[in-house]
C-alpha cells in the first residue's frame, strides 16, 4: 500500500511442484528469522531484533485471488468485507472464496466476483485501506 514503513510482508505463492516444497520454502524463510507458527499452508518467519514478520501462505490456481485478497489486506478493508458477507448470508472463507451460508455453495472465488456478488465497487489493491 505503498507506506513508508511496515512491520511485516504478506506472500500468497503457488508451488511449481507439491512434493518437497514446504521444506523449501522453510529453507529460504529461515534466514529471516524464527519460525512463529508452521502449518500445511503457512508459515509465519518472525525477527525480533528488526520487528519484521514475514506471513508466507501456500495457494493453488484455485484458491489464489481469495487467499490474496484475504491475506494481503488491508486488515480493515478485511473486516469490511467480511461484515458485508454476513450481512448478506455469506461468509468470506480462506481457501474457498465468497460462500452462501444456507446452502454451502461458492458464490465467487476471484477478487472482481467477490467484490461484484457482494454489490460493491471493485478497489484496486493498494486503495484498499
Amino acid at each position: 500500500r505503498k507506506k513508508a514503513e511496515c512491520h511485516d510482508v504478506d506472500l500468497v505463492i503457488i508451488p511449481k511442484r507439491e512434493f518437497m516444497i514446504m521444506e523449501h520454502i522453510k529453507s529460504v524463510l529461515r534466514q529471516y528469522g524464527k519460525f512463529y507458527k508452521q502449518g500445511e499452508d503457512i508459515l509465519i518467519v518472525k525477527d525480533e531484533e528488526k520487528d519484521v514478520q514475514v506471513d508466507c501462505y501456500i495457494a493453488n490456481a484455485k484458491n489464489f485471488e481469495v487467499t490474496y485478497l484475504i491475506r494481503t489486506g488491508s486488515k480493515e478493508h478485511n473486516i469490511k468485507l467480511a461484515q458485508e458477507s454476513v450481512k448478506q448470508g455469506k461468509s468470506l472463507k480462506h481457501g474457498f472464496g465468497l460462500v452462501d451460508k444456507n446452502t454451502g455453495r461458492i458464490l465467487a472465488n476471484t477478487e472482481r466476483e467477490i467484490f461484484k456478488e457482494l454489490g460493491l465497487e471493485y478497489i484496486e489493491p493498494e486503495l484498499r485501506i
